[in-house]
């Protein structure tokens, strides 16, 4: 699947391709056409508020 990733703190994110999640029972996978980036997303891009490590792909509201 593709995925806008961030690999680098103020750095433009990239599209990537990368493995499709693995979900069990009791979840669903979606397929998201298109999704907005929020402003704690660009906080994160940032390196403003502490987030797991890198890389990562934003996008917590979707």
């Amino acid at each position: 699947m593709k995925a806008m990733v961030l690999r680098e703190y103020m750095k433009p994110l990239a599209l990537e391709e990368v493995d499709t999640p693995a979900y069990g029972p009791g979840e669903v996978l979606l397929k998201v056409k298109a999704a907005g980036v929020c402003g704690t997303d660009l906080k994160i891009r940032d390196g403003l508020v502490p987030t797991k490590e890198l890389p990562l792909i934003p996008g917590h509201e979707v």
